[in-house]
């Protein structure tokens, strides 16, 4: 079953986040929790997702449980096949993108070795470090397709430095861009990460050992655990903003704070507003403690239920 939902009610959209409100999306059923569960019970071994997981679909490219694919691009002339497969298993424009890069440690900064693009059901993984770090005609063609809107998390930090630093283009090249995280805060989920969004929003745990995120992603030959790693950080940014979409388009109330799930939040940010004091705090633990030793009364509070920001009584 495919859920399709289009534009929400227009006096629910604000002039920051309208944006994503503004264009069709669909939500293919996915059994996510199980493939997840699929992916990391596999041993750890080169060939264990060949033989494991399922099926290798071509030299580059793996058939993944759920239907899902992942071509891995090592070289420009891989490139067009992928991206067309990656066109021909788009559901809806929205397209998840991701980098990684080899840590920095020591003098120089390593450039972008690894760009994930995601449809609902296909990743690519384009090894820009076997490109000499150079994105071909037919990559920066897709990144400013105005028919393709990407989506990242928390892009605008160290995504774009490294971007900008790598390829002399960031952002501004996007036909369309929406951002998981400022989407995720509009809608009351204030400070959460990829993982604990996933938890949040999808129900399960997204596995983020550090051993992979923080390995050798310039490597001759990327691991298993790289792969899965590099896949399911670009098709769950996805899936969590269509879930999101979904929730937005039909909203709920919480069983707990009774404030609407889906509904937009004006308290996004954690501010004492006590009167005479704005100050902002990095978490909801730092704003209470403040609240406590300054005998302010704050007016937000995160629901244990819904995880949301909401005002205070």
């Amino acid at each position: 079953m495919m859920l399709v939902f289009l534009t929400a009610h227009a006096s629910q959209q604000r002039a920051d986040v309208a944006p994503w409100c503004t264009f069709r999306v669909a939500l293919p059923h996915c059994d996510w929790p199980s493939v997840v569960a699929t992916l990391t019970s596999l041993p750890n071994s080169d060939s264990a997702i060949a033989s494991s997981a399922a099926s290798a679909c071509g030299s580059d490219c793996l058939a993944l449980p759920g239907g899902i694919s992942v071509h891995i691009v090592e070289n420009a002339l891989e490139l067009p096949a992928a991206l067309q497969a990656l066109r021909d298993s788009m559901q809806d424009a929205l397209v998840a993108i991701d980098l990684e890069w080899r840590p920095d440690f020591g003098a120089g900064q390593s450039r972008v070795a690894l760009m994930q693009l995601a449809t609902s059901s296909c990743a690519v993984l384009i090894r820009t470090c076997r490109l000499k770090h150079q994105l071909p005609p037919s990559l920066l063609d897709f990144l400013r397709d105005p028919n393709i809107v990407l989506c990242g998390f928390g892009w605008d930090g160290a995504d774009e430095n490294k971007m900008q630093a790598s390829f002399n283009i960031g952002r501004a090249l996007f036909a369309h861009y929406l951002d998981l995280q400022r989407v995720s805060l509009a809608l009351g989920y204030h400070r959460y990460g990829l993982g604990s969004l996933t938890g949040r929003v999808l129900g399960f745990t997204l596995p983020k050992p550090r051993k992979v995120s923080m390995s050798n992603w310039e490597a001759r030959r990327l691991t298993q655990g790289q792969i899965i790693y590099a896949a399911l950080d670009a098709l769950i940014t996805g899936q969590i903003f269509r879930a999101l979409r979904l929730w937005h388009s039909s909203t709920s109330a919480c069983s707990t704070c009774h404030s609407l799930i889906g509904s937009l939040v004006e308290c996004s940010s954690l501010r004492c507003g006590h009167e005479g004091c704005n100050r902002m705090f990095g978490s909801m633990d730092s704003l209470e403690q403040h609240a406590r030793s300054a005998s302010h009364k704050i007016s937000v509070q995160q629901c244990p239920g819904c995880g949301r920001l909401t005002h205070a009584p």
